[in-house]
């Protein structure tokens, strides 16, 4: 009986004990959980990739590997590229050989922060950990006076060809072998014929550079009999070196929710580029370590900074309160470049403006905001709100050339708006809205440099509606230039001016301020007998020159006659205008549309050719001379971004090109490159097929409905350079699974086809469950790594998981079976001696 209740007893410590241990093991929200494909899609999206050496685990034939053009891309130990294609459960080898030039030496080059480990099958020997990677792999000099580079961007293999002076391209010969067959596109692409479909190899640019800025240079394919293609360069400087470049890019920027870029601006001394706007996306990228790392509100601002190459997001923050905040304008001081970001906000709690100027709110449902980051946008320094008792909004921000002082400008509807005692216009003439439609005017404001000072604010309207919307900082006179539109009839000073009284339903105005903000110099408006908006303005930087662009419904828009367009097409077209520097002439205007609608949002000088850039959106399909640009015809959907180039007397578009894809795409805001003179567009987009975004930093399309994009093109507007927006995980089919490494424990996700997959036995689904099945070949895969990816610490199939520590997870599992053990073993001995 003693030794039966002694047996009950041990079970029923057993169980309890099994009972304990399995309530101790963590809980899923405070261990390790498992990620959501959209986490980790966009956390592996805005990893930077490039080529792996061979260090055992592949063919000894192969030297490097990469994601390439159609698939995977390798070199092999002769410098032979091989692309492998992928379609389903087809795949298609294509290679490339170089006719006439030998491979010397191959040689890795620019090592990137991210390590790639690989574990393939269940046999140890072939797990490799940590390997390096590498932005570009040199073949050397291939042909005589020819260096050959081989870049790995996010997706893509790009080849480089460096033309030494007197060296003649034409050597350049590249052989496809594995195609049925090359042919040339209309757009100037090569078309590789295969058992899969067409691919293709993207328009070639090329450039030189003089005294640190780049020359385009024309260049174009040229198919050598069945299989073989070269270049032709035209109007290249034989003293000068070429570099040859087959790849066009853009990219993606946003999380899993709409995101829209508003603003962008390029730091003076590092060249990389910064981008703002608002999201609604709580996975933005690589906000990790920024200033504030989550979103706070419903809708939050964002700030990216990108490398000018525009392959890498380098850093992310939220910016922004508990409820709607929103960016407008950017800007980056050019002796400390700090990082100024202008907009709205309805936050009360909007973040570290205590020490500004105006630490809290003023009142009505939304006052203006500055706010002041480092450049690496990992601190906020100092934010401010601006504004009083009623609405306010920011629309524009410009940092003076020599003072550093910080000018605002946008729209109120406060009497009180702060520190407008003394300045140019001291009462607001059009401030009310109470029980009736908002009424507003204009404002300017000028804050010191640490945004602890409200130095001056001025009101700048007459009696009716007055929206800024652009302003700008003439380089040697110092004075302020505001534009925007107005429904005043009465706009102050404006007498003298090169238009002094209105001519429509609503006109485009310019001001001219001095830099303490204490008088309107001068005024004018800039119209016709129809809807005329400004949005858009710059300063000449040799002529001093104004130029104001926007919208107009005019047919009778001034001085358009000798412009690069005379005519108002239709429905509404832009515009863009050229004023001597003392708003008393109108130099001249031109259209700029087809028979569609036609806005300029942005606008920007070439500081080296004087050449004039605009901005916008468009959904006519004739827009003016956007034959041989980047894209030459409408992508589709609503409405096309757009980008257009203009002499400096306005009497010849240059260029133009649509950007977009087949979804609805708005161009916002423009900036050029001060050192390579490469032209970057930023805006948001609905296309899941935004031109040449494969190898951006961020190369699929990420979010619930809008993406921001960011695009950069060749100053010719010829040649689309790159472009981004978050990715999703690519399916690694056959290859098992490449990790990459960031921070803290790695998750991955993605398909395979392998039924050993490593470390899968034990988990939520040990085997793959469509191996065989003709309809689905790979199983989707999660795995788990520790931070030196020396550990694959679990796997498994499907999902629906929580994972731990695995050598806690081990620890307990024993401790459960030897606690097991004992009753079980009194058990079986009491059976056995029944």
């Amino acid at each position: 009986m003693k030794k039966k209740a002694l047996l009950v007893l041990v079970l029923i410590g057993g169980f309890l004990s099994l009972i304990w241990l399995a309530n101790s093991r963590p809980n899923p929200s405070q261990a390790y959980s498992m990620p959501s494909k959209e986490a980790v899609s966009a956390k592996l999206a805005i990893l930077e990739r490039g080529w792996v050496r061979n260090e055992g685990q592949w063919d000894e034939e192969v030297l490097f590997s990469a994601p390439g053009y159609f698939g995977t891309t390798w070199i092999a130990k002769d410098g032979q590229l091989v692309h492998m294609a992928v379609k389903g459960r087809e795949s298609w080898v294509i290679s490339e050989r170089w006719v006439g030039g030998k491979v010397k030496a191959i040689t890795p080059e620019e090592e990137l922060p991210t390590k790639v480990s690989y574990f393939v099958g269940n046999d140890p020997s072939k797990h490799k950990s940590g390997l390096p990677t590498y932005r570009y792999v040199s073949l050397g000099e291939v042909w005589s006076g020819v260096e050959v580079k081989l870049k790995a961007t996010q997706k893509t293999v790009e080849k480089l060809f460096y033309v030494k002076p007197g060296a003649d391209p034409s050597k350049i010969q590249v052989q496809v072998e594995g195609a049925k067959g090359l042919k040339l596109s209309k757009d100037g692409e090569i078309i590789i014929q295969t058992g899969l479909g067409e691919l293709k190899l993207s328009k070639p640019i090329a450039w030189q550079e003089r005294d640190g800025k780049k020359l385009s240079v024309e260049v174009s394919y040229k198919l050598i009999g069945k299989n073989r293609y070269s270049f032709e360069v035209a109007k290249a400087d034989p003293s000068l070196p070429i570099v040859i470049d087959p790849i066009l890019q853009s990219t993606y920027l946003g999380g899993k929710g709409n995101d829209i870029a508003k603003a962008i601006a390029i730091h003076p001394k590092t060249g990389d580029v910064y981008v703002a706007g608002e999201t609604l996306s709580t996975n933005f990228p690589k906000t990790t370590r920024g200033a504030q790392g989550r979103k706070s509100g419903f809708s939050d601002i964002f700030v990216t900074r990108l490398n000018k190459e525009l392959t890498q997001i380098l850093q992310s923050t939220y910016l922004g309160g508990s409820n709607w905040d929103e960016a407008n304008a950017l800007a980056v001081h050019s002796t400390t470049g700090e990082i100024y970001v202008a907009g709205r906000t309805e936050s009360r709690d909007f973040p570290r403006t205590a020490g500004g100027a105006q630490a809290t709110h003023g009142g009505g449902s939304y006052d203006a905001f500055v706010a002041r980051l480092n450049p690496d946008l990992t601190q906020n320094l100092q934010s401010t709100y601006l504004g009083g008792s009623d609405n306010d909004v920011a629309k524009a921000l410009a940092i003076h050339p020599t003072t550093g002082d910080v000018y605002v400008a946008g729209f109120t509807n406060s009497t009180d708006f702060p520190k407008t005692t003394g300045g140019a216009q001291t009462i607001c003439n059009n401030c009310f809205s109470s029980g009736m439609i908002p009424r507003h005017d204009a404002f300017v404001a000028r804050l010191n440099s640490n945004l602890t000072q409200n130095l001056q604010s001025t009101y700048l309207g007459g009696s009716d509606n007055d929206v800024a919307k652009a302003l700008a900082i003439h380089p040697t006179t110092g004075e302020v230039y505001v534009a925007g539109y107005t429904h005043s009839t009465d706009f102050p000073n404006t007498a003298g001016g090169a238009r002094r009284s209105t001519g429509g339903f609503y006109d485009a105005f310019v001001s001219r301020l001095n830099k303490d903000l204490t008088q309107i110099l001068q005024s004018t408006y800039l119209g016709g007998s129809e809807l005329d908006e400004a949005t858009a303005l710059a300063v000449h930087p040799t002529t001093g020159d104004i130029y104001v662009a926007g919208m107009t419904r005019s047919t009778d828009f001034p001085k358009t006659t000798s412009g690069a367009q005379a005519s108002y097409k239709s429905g509404s077209d832009a515009f863009v205008a050229r004023l001597n520097k003392d708003l008393t002439k109108l130099l001249r205007a031109t259209y700029l549309g087809g028979g569609g609608l036609d806005k300029v949002e942005a606008l920007a000088i070439h500081p080296a050719t004087g050449e004039v850039y605009v901005a916008g959106n468009t959904n006519s399909t004739d827009f003016p001379n956007t034959t041989g640009g980047a894209q030459a015809n409408y992508g589709g959907g609503q409405i096309d971004a757009f980008v257009a180039k203009l002499n400096p007397d306005l009497t010849q578009i240059l260029q133009s090109t649509y950007l977009g894809g087949s979804a609805l795409d708005e161009a916002t805001a423009l900036a050029i490159h001060p050192t390579t003179g490469d032209v970057y567009v930023v805006g948001w987009t609905y296309s899941t097929d935004f031109s040449n975004t494969t190898g951006g930093a961020q190369s699929s399309f990420g979010g619930d409905l809008s993406d921001a994009f960011v695009t950069k093109l060749s100053a010719d507007l010829t040649s689309n350079l790159q472009s981004t927006y978050p990715g999703r995980t690519n399916n690694d089919w056959g290859s098992d699974v490449v990790i990459y490494l960031e921070t803290d424990d790695v998750y991955v996700a993605g398909s395979t086809y392998s039924i050993d997959f490593p470390r899968t036995t034990g988990w939520a689904q040990e085997s793959c469950n469509n191996f065989g099945n003709m309809l689905s070949l790979y199983d989707a895969y999660i795995a788990m790594l520790t931070v030196d990816l020396a550990t694959d610490k679990k796997s498994s199939g499907g999902g629906g998981s929580y994972m731990t520590d695995s050598v806690s997870s081990s620890a307990s599992s024993w401790t459960i079976l030897v606690w097991l053990s004992v009753p079980l073993f009194a058990l079986a001995r009491r059976i056995k001696r029944k």
